[in-house]
């Protein structure tokens, strides 16, 4: 059990997050200005989605007939 303790240590170093706080709000910064622009594009691939899924009786009876 020791020994797997060590090695999980080895791999997965501890970190102090207060010694590394102004990394992490760059990182945050960065996180958000990511998430702002993206939540659009999140959206619209929702609705197309949605849009699809949905029964549209007028849209498929345009499609069949051609009208």
């Amino acid at each position: 059990m020791e020994s797997a303790i060590k090695c999980i240590m080895r791999k997965f170093p501890a970190i102090d997050i207060r010694s590394n706080n102004n990394q992490l709000s760059s990182i945050q910064k960065d996180k958000s200005d990511i998430l702002k622009n993206l939540t659009n594009f999140y959206h619209s691939f929702v609705d197309v989605l949605e849009f699809r899924v949905s029964p549209h009786p007028g849209l498929s009876f345009t499609l069949l007939t051609g009208w």
